[in-house]
């Protein structure tokens, strides 16, 4: 059970990594997990839609919520934003998973988390770009946090560091602080090309990520080592 919680918090962490121009709907980046030279699993991340404010409000799993969102939508109608739907499907030594993120498309800010897990069992987190407040719900408990600064979630964070050009990137992921600094470059091989990349290592979790050093900004490979052994994720 420990080794598929750590291959579990790998996935997410590849998140907490996706072009001043949004991906095209339809985009979809599929990654491959390695545990010790062995295939463990895979995450497939696809942007599905983009709509208007007041489509994101219809949407079936969203308007249980639309209280939430009346201060909010007003503020983020004046920067003419648009929300990306992104749908991600992991599975980890056949521990499935699905996740529905509404993403505004300019800042890369979440507004709206869905998560079912293989047991059944479902998450909602709301997130407020302007208050940096959440609300989770849960058959457990419903939660409200405050934070300091804009909070994100790990496939949003993905599309920020694609979007934003830069040696450094903060993320405030509930109430851990993680950091993304420039270690280095280096070419890998992607279907079948060289593909120049610049290496960013996290802190405090000491993973690597290679992301292309070009317009789209893929993250193509993440690697982690830790005692039992090392992990790569890598983007087919």
């Amino acid at each position: 059970m420990k080794r598929i919680f750590l291959l579990g918090l790998l996935f997410c962490s590849l998140g907490s990594l996706l072009l001043a121009v949004q991906p095209p709907v339809g985009e979809t980046l599929v990654y491959d997990l390695t545990y010790v030279g062995f295939n463990s699993g895979y995450m497939k991340v696809k942007a599905v839609a983009e709509m208007s404010l007041e489509e994101f409000l219809q949407q079936k799993n969203v308007q249980p919520y639309a209280e939430f969102y009346q201060n909010i939508i007003p503020k983020i109608n004046t920067a003419n934003e648009k929300v990306v739907l992104l749908r991600v499907e992991t599975s980890v030594e056949q521990l499935d998973k699905a996740e529905d993120i509404y993403m505004l498309s300019g800042a890369n800010l979440p507004l709206f988390f869905q998560q079912y897990a293989f047991s059944g069992a479902e998450t909602i987190t709301l997130f407020d770009p302007f208050t940096y407040k959440t609300k989770t719900i849960s058959a457990e408990e419903t939660k409200v946090r405050s934070f300091p600064s804009p909070v994100t979630e790990p496939i949003t964070f993905l599309y920020y560091m694609r979007n934003h050009r830069s040696n450094n990137y903060q993320l405030l992921l509930s109430d851990q602080e993680f950091s993304y600094s420039k270690i280095g470059e280096e070419t890998l091989k992607y279907q079948g090309k060289d593909v120049p990349t610049i290496i960013l290592k996290s802190e405090p979790t000491k993973m690597r990520i290679w992301l292309s050093n070009d317009d789209r900004r893929l993250p193509l490979q993440l690697a982690y080592d830790f005692f039992l052994g090392s992990v790569m994720v890598t983007l087919r």
